[in-house]
């Protein structure tokens, strides 16, 4: 009776040691800048009625609107930072869970459920975002409830759910479309749907994604949030696509290579991997190459981070898993590959932790001395200029001026034409934070400028303070604008 109770309910244990150990590793990565804009708006929806950043101003700069409406709801009961881990932190777990069950039933050896779950939940990309109160671990629920409960499974056999399923996760995160349109282009060509199914789907998307969208079109003008815009749409296609790729390329690598070799060492089975459904495989090739090409062609003003590839990172491990899954090797070999991937992929997210924490603690310290300069040294009524908008807003509630373009969407067309000066210009913000000394003596014909304080700090990763005893340091200036005319 004991072990049977032992191999119904693991999973519970699992989670129990699981969350602490995953706060040992990724415990640091609290909430980020995206956070406290989120937050930002939230405050503002319930005490004014409005979606705006700055009170009075509407603007789009969030790019999840359900993860807004849910921030909306908690905010409005507990007012508090804690809500942004705690939803995420949730939804981390009903992942594993429904990868469990999932998994459980679709595996044939039950000691290899453990080994897949623990590469599930300590992938890299997955483990980093359950404290930091972003949206990614609910775009994570919905990817894998997507590939294994409707395309892997078939458990998603209404299609009216199917298209409830995929207008949530338009919702969530917008480029989730690519991955909506690429199942039922999957669904269609392997026969498992009809034109008629097709239709079902796309209204009952539609219900969830219409009332939304209008919202938003009548609201901010705008359908799309600014945050696209800001990060690379509002500038020339693949600007920067090479860069973009070779930054992908290091994204996966890093924190795939464990499944890549082990994969390459089952190769000599690679024939038998295509003796099941083609189809599928394919679509999961396709899954990642157009993820990889729409960020490599969009993102020109911003680095592409690891989260925005959560979506093709779910699909290498599913891929991963299925693959050797399938291939027509021992069990004792099948094994030891999984379990191996699983220590190595704990190894990996360890590694990687250790880097993220000394970078991320850094800018805290930056961004605390900055918050704390701001409210001591500045009028309530300041207007601020400075890239990193979420934190000091919410913090300061001061009005912030963002040079990114996430709240001002028209400062792309001046930054695409080199007068960025004539916009600040236009603007007239009182204070400058960290903007770029060619843009402060821009403006000197235009203002009376002050600088009034310097904050240092050290630029180099942990690997290169380690590896090396130069110093670097990079300086952060705050300057005071007299407006001449």
């Amino acid at each position: 009776m004991t072990k049977s109770f032992f191999e119904r309910y693991w999973i519970f244990l699992y989670i129990a040691l699981y969350l602490p150990l995953a706060y040992l590793i990724y415990g640091h990565a609290r909430l980020l800048d995206d956070n406290y804009i989120y937050l930002q708006y939230a405050r503002h929806f319930i005490e004014h009625g409005e979606f705006s950043f700055n009170l009075g101003e509407k603007s789009y700069a969030f790019t999840s609107p359900l993860w807004q409406i849910i921030y909306i709801i908690f905010f409005y009961f507990i007012r508090s930072e804690y809500i942004a881990p705690f939803l995420s932190l949730s939804f981390a777990v009903a992942t594993i869970f429904f990868c469990y069950f999932t998994f459980k039933s679709l595996l044939k050896e039950k000691l290899l459920l453990l080994p897949v779950i623990i590469i599930i939940s300590f992938d890299p990309i997955f483990i980093k975002h359950i404290f930091n109160g972003m949206e990614t671990t609910f775009a994570s629920f919905l990817t894998y409830l997507i590939l294994l409960g409707a395309i892997i499974t078939g458990k998603i056999k209404n299609e009216f759910s199917l298209g409830l399923v995929l207008g949530l996760f338009i919702l969530v995160r917008p480029e989730s479309l690519i991955l909506s349109l690429l199942t039922l282009v999957y669904f269609l060509l392997s026969g498992r749907m009809k034109l008629k199914g097709l239709v079902k789907i796309t209204l009952s998307t539609l219900v969830v994604c219409l009332p939304w969208f209008l919202f938003a079109y009548f609201y901010f003008g705008k359908i799309l949030p600014d945050t696209f815009g800001a990060k690379g749409g509002d500038y020339p296609l693949g600007a920067s696509i090479f860069k973009n790729i070779f930054d992908v390329l290091k994204i996966f690598g890093g924190n795939y290579i464990a499944l890549f070799m082990i994969s390459l060492f089952s190769i000599n089975k690679f024939t038998s991997f295509y003796k099941g459904d083609k189809l599928k495989y394919f679509l999961f090739f396709m899954i990642v190459v157009s993820y990889v090409l729409f960020y490599s062609l969009v993102i020109s003003n911003e680095t592409i981070y690891a989260r925005y590839l959560f979506i093709p990172a779910h699909v290498i491990i599913l891929f991963f898993i299925l693959f050797i899954n399938n291939i027509s090797i021992p069990l004792s070999s099948l094994k030891i590959k999984y379990y191996l991937a699983a220590f190595l992929m704990i190894i990996t997210s360890i590694f990687y932790s250790r880097l993220d924490k000394q970078l991320v603690e850094n800018t805290k310290v930056i961004q605390n001395k900055v918050i704390s300069w701001v409210m001591e040294n500045t009028p309530q009524n300041s207007y601020i200029s400075f890239g990193i908008i979420g934190e000091v807003g919410y913090k300061t509630q001061r009005r912030i001026f963002d040079p990114q373009g996430l709240l001002n969407r028209d400062i792309s067309h001046y930054n695409i034409s080199g007068r960025i000066a004539d916009y600040y210009h236009l603007k007239k913000p009182d204070y400058l934070i960290n903007v770029p000394e060619t843009t402060v003596n821009k403006l000197r014909q235009y203002a009376d400028i002050e600088l009034k304080k310097e904050f240092v700090s050290d630029s180099r990763s942990l690997l290169r303070q380690f590896i090396s005893s130069h110093s670097s340091t990079d300086t952060l200036r705050i300057y005071k604008l007299i407006w001449l005319n």
